[in-house]
């Protein structure tokens, strides 16, 4: 009983943190960082029912031209890695996407020192629509997206979801 209480208690945990980590990137001020681009960023439901934001460019609809520019879709998840000193290694080389950024809660299980649960945040390329390449606007958004996990109110933000921690970063710009 004790073991399914402690795995709810880090599901629980695991939620709050993915939850402080939406509203975070829900609330990022996107048009400060491009307030010439016009731009929308609405909150979507992906395919497998997992929330996430499309940020989209916007130009001036023509006959020739729709008014979507291209855009950005960042999505979260929680993720599980166990990673266990007395078994080998196969699994270091696995990797099965690109993810932009990783967030890690923290939690640790007790029966394995090195578990560990993180939260995947990853902004994809929206080129569909695209005449004109967007990639200084999406270098100028991820970069200052990622600066503010670590500007107070991102802190205070992610704080709200038991003291999330941006555990890496791998981007390109990065």
């Amino acid at each position: 009983p004790s073991s399914s209480s402690s795995s709810s208690s880090d599901d629980d945990k695991g939620s709050l943190a993915l939850t402080s980590v939406q509203k975070y990137t829900n609330s990022f001020p996107f048009a400060a960082v491009l307030p010439v681009q016009p731009l929308t960023y609405l909150p979507v439901k992906m395919s497998n029912g997992n929330p996430a934001l499309k940020v989209t460019f916007l130009r001036k609809k023509t006959a020739e031209k729709g008014s979507m520019d291209g855009g950005m879709l960042f999505t979260s998840r929680l993720v599980s890695e166990e990673d266990y000193d007395d078994t080998d290694n196969s699994n270091d080389d696995n990797d099965s996407n690109d993810d932009d950024t990783l967030l890690d809660n923290n939690n640790n299980n007790n029966n394995h020192s090195n578990y560990k649960k993180g939260i995947e945040l990853t902004a994809r390329r929206i080129t569909k629509g695209q005449t004109v390449s967007k990639v200084f606007s999406e270098k100028l958004m991820i970069t200052a997206f990622v600066k503010g996990l670590s500007e107070e109110r991102g802190r205070d933000v992610l704080a709200e979801g038991g003291g999330v921690e941006v555990d890496s970063v791998f981007h390109p710009w990065m």
